[in-house]
C-alpha cells in the first residue's frame, strides 16, 4: 500500500495540469501526433510549424492536446444507431481495428459525425474529450499577455517607447524531393497470386496517383496492411490499398507520395488494389516528431 501511494505521488509530480486554455506553438515540420506518451504508439496525424494545439497536460516529455479537426478516430459501426452512440461505453480507438490503442470513451446517446466506413469501422469526427500527444522537444508554450496595470484616475500613462521591429529572417530554402528506389516489381507486371481478382479486361492497367500511405487496419479480409488516402476537406477517402515491399511501405507511413504502378480489382472489396512500380516523395521527409 505505501509503495503505491509513492507511485502516485510520483506521478502526480511528473504529470502537471494546463491552465484552461493554455496553448502550445509546435516549433517542427512534419511532427508526430500519437495515440499515447510513447513512441512506440501508433501516429494518429501530423502537424506544421506555427500550428497551435490546445493543452490538457503536459510532463517533461509529452504534452497531451486535444485533437486538431484534421484527426479522425474510428468507432465500430455495429454501435451506432443514427448517428449515436447505442451501448452503455463505447471506446474510441486511433485506428480501424481492436488492435489500435482507445483514446476516449463515449456514453449512451452521445452525438458522432461519421467521416468514412472501412469494413465494420467508421471514422469520426474527434469527439469532446479526446486527446493525443506531442513530444515536448517539439513545442513551445504560449505564454498569454501579462495583465495591464490599473491605472489611477489622477495619473495619466506614461507613452510607451516605440521600437523598432526586428528584421525577420530570410526562410530557408525547401529541400528538393528525393526519389525513392523502385519496388522490385517491373512490367510487364504478373497479377499477385495471393489476390482474388475479378475476371475484368484492363486488370493491370497502368496508372499513376498521388496521396498519403496509411495503415489500412488490423482484421480480417483485407487486401493489403497499407492504402493511399486523399484528404478532402475534414474527411479523409481510401483511393487505393498498396501491395508491396513491406519494409519500405512501412517507412513511409505518413508521407505524401506519387506512385506508379498496376491497378487490380479484388473480389469483395470497394476499393482497387496498386502494385507499385516506382515512388516518389512529394514533400521533404518529415523530422524526427516523436
Amino acid at each position: 500500500m505505501r509503495h503505491c501511494t509513492i507511485i502516485c505521488l510520483a506521478l502526480l509530480f511528473i504529470a502537471t495540469a494546463a491552465r484552461a486554455g493554455e496553448e502550445v506553438r509546435v516549433i517542427g515540420n512534419r511532427v508526430n501526433l500519437r495515440a499515447k506518451p510513447d513512441l512506440r504508439s501508433e501516429v494518429v496525424g501530423q502537424v506544421n510549424r506555427g500550428d497551435r494545439l490546445t493543452v490538457a497536460s503536459k510532463s517533461d516529455e509529452w504534452v497531451e492536446v486535444e485533437p486538431p479537426p484534421s484527426i479522425e478516430f474510428w468507432v465500430h459501426r455495429d454501435f451506432i444507431d443514427d448517428g449515436e452512440v447505442a451501448p452503455p461505453r463505447l471506446n474510441v480507438r486511433a485506428g480501424a481495428g481492436i488492435n489500435y490503442s482507445v483514446v476516449t470513451v463515449l456514453e449512451r446517446g452521445t452525438r458522432v459525425q461519421p467521416r468514412d466506413e472501412f469494413a465494420e469501422w467508421l471514422s469520426i469526427d474527434p469527439p469532446s474529450g479526446a486527446t493525443i500527444w506531442i513530444a515536448r522537444e517539439f513545442v513551445e508554450l504560449i505564454e498569454p499577455p501579462p495583465p495591464r496595470p490599473v491605472t489611477p484616475p489622477e495619473r495619466r500613462p506614461a507613452p510607451e517607447p516605440v521600437l523598432e521591429p526586428e528584421p525577420e529572417p530570410e526562410p530557408e530554402p525547401e529541400p528538393e524531393p528525393e526519389p525513392v528506389p523502385p519496388m522490385v516489381r517491373r512490367p510487364p507486371p504478373e497479377p499477385p497470386r495471393d489476390l482474388d481478382l475479378i475476371p475484368l479486361e484492363g486488370q493491370g492497367e497502368r496508372v499513376e496517383e498521388q496521396g498519403t500511405l496509411r495503415p489500412a487496419g488490423f482484421f480480417f479480409g483485407r487486401p493489403s496492411r497499407y492504402r493511399l488516402t486523399r484528404q478532402r476537406g475534414h474527411r479523409v477517402e481510401t483511393i487505393y490499398y498498396v501491395e508491396g515491399d513491406d519494409a519500405q511501405l512501412q517507412s513511409l507511413l505518413g508521407h505524401q507520395l506519387m506512385i506508379t504502378g498496376h491497378k487490380y480489382w479484388v473480389q469483395g472489396v470497394r476499393h482497387p488494389v496498386l502494385v507499385p512500380e516506382h515512388i516518389v516523395l512529394k514533400s521533404p521527409d518529415p523530422e524526427d516528431g516523436g
